[in-house]
């Protein structure tokens, strides 16, 4: 994961059927379909790190409490400003559900930095693979249970999933600069 790195051509190109930009402007005649394109990035494997900042194993949705607790003081720790804590909050709470119902318990979710980026895995024993479009299109309104991916697409700037090995996994990415991007942030101080 590189922050802020543009697409690369070829990448573009299998996906795009029309690319434009310096020396880009054709057609893509053997451009694949995105639902394709992201199948073949769900099997790029997602491995948690040999130090993280902290971990937690949740049992069941009973831990999701002490869960967001733990994700608000380490964002805000790491200088997330209220509302974007709150984004990183949102999101994780969104994926470790969906981990604890539709996957199989228990679920391990694991925080690092990269950066200035805090980074979240969620990880659950159901090895349920995840529809390759899950949360790139908005639920309808018949579908109030199937907006957790969704959700946490729109408030993390890079959601990769994988599925392996009787697991599934889902990493958030929140780079610091890019959460707060157009918020004002206040530094009170004291006295």
């Amino acid at each position: 994961w590189q922050p802020f790195a543009p697409p690369q051509p070829p990448a573009a190109r299998q996906v795009h059927h029309h690319v434009t930009g310096p020396g880009a402007n054709c057609g893509a005649a053997d451009g694949i379909s995105p639902r394709a394109y992201l199948e073949g990035r769900n099997e790029i494997p997602l491995h948690v790190p040999a130090r993280v900042d902290w971990a937690a194993i949740l049992a069941d949705l009973y831990g999701l409490p002490s869960l967001r607790e733990r994700l608000a003081s380490w964002a805000g720790h790491h200088g997330f400003a209220p509302a974007a804590t709150l984004d990183v909050v949102m999101a994780v709470n969104e994926v470790a559900t969906n981990g604890l119902t539709h996957g199989e318990p228990p679920a391990a979710v694991s925080g690092w930095r990269d950066g200035d980026a805090l980074i979240v895995q969620v990880d659950d024993q159901g090895g349920i693979p995840i529809p390759p479009l899950a949360g790139y299109l908005p639920p309808g309104r018949a579908w109030a249970s199937q907006r957790g991916m969704w959700l946490a697409r729109q408030l993390a700037d890079v959601v990769r999933v994988n599925t392996a090995d009787l697991r599934t996994s889902v990493r958030l990415y929140f780079p610091r600069g890019l959460m707060h991007r157009g918020a004002r942030v206040e530094v009170l101080s004291p006295g």
